[in-house]
């Protein structure tokens, strides 16, 4: 994935951040084209996928993937329910610090 690519400026990563979810906008919508069985099969192989890759990587992108799973449960995707259950909306914008980029000592993603 992506997201995983090590990127020495910030402004790069801040572009890796919004051409990625423009990648998952795509992939909701192409989920809410499936019918149920089909769309059960494809959050498998992505959850299988998101399975395998460095624990760091899951540690940081698990609120996407939550968020995912209620949207595909057809519930909506409110602040309480972010809040409870860990889950975000992905997107590639932010008025503050993207929740995407990871802190390091030297203040630089």
């Amino acid at each position: 994935m992506r997201q995983q690519m090590k990127l020495k400026f910030y402004h790069s990563s801040l572009v890796m951040i919004k051409n990625t979810a423009y990648a998952w906008r795509q992939m909701v919508f192409y989920l809410a084209m499936l019918d149920e069985a089909e769309m059960q099969f494809a959050l498998e192989r992505i959850e299988a996928h998101f399975a395998i890759q460095p624990r760091a990587f899951r540690e940081r992108f698990l609120p996407a993937i939550r968020g995912l799973r209620v949207a595909a449960s057809g519930a909506p995707l409110t602040g309480a329910r972010q809040a409870s259950e860990g889950a975000r909306v992905f997107l590639g914008w932010t008025t503050e610090r993207h929740w995407l980029l990871k802190l390091q000592t030297n203040g630089v993603a």
